[in-house]
């Protein structure tokens, strides 16, 4: 797998206090640094906030924990079998298609 290569072009630019603090209050939310996030803001790639990984993280432990909690011996009828791994299922597909989505942008 061949590694990313950046350009080696070195640009600086001044901002106000304001926007610097702008810039700073918006990077909070990524897990990408100061350079990448201006990248990809000027040249209108996609920026992920760090909540889609949590919410990827989220949604793949909410599956997990219902799997271990379906009750195997237990007295439910077929419909709501059904319909409990339909939950689970659909769980776990927001959870790849989101981190595809993620993938796809970055």
């Amino acid at each position: 797998m061949t590694a990313e290569v950046r350009g080696n072009e070195k640009i600086t630019f001044r901002v106000s206090s304001d926007e610097s603090a702008l810039i700073t209050e918006k990077l909070s939310s990524t897990n990408i640094g100061k350079s990448e996030f201006i990248r990809r803001a000027v040249l209108g790639m996609p920026i992920h906030s760090a909540t889609d990984h949590q919410m990827v993280a989220e949604l793949k432990r909410l599956g997990a924990l219902m799997k271990h909690q379906y009750p195997k011996n237990s007295n439910w009828l077929d419909h709501e079998k059904k319909d409990y791994w339909q939950l689970m299922t659909r769980l776990n597909d927001l959870a790849r298609q989101l981190q595809e989505n993620i993938l796809k942008g970055q």
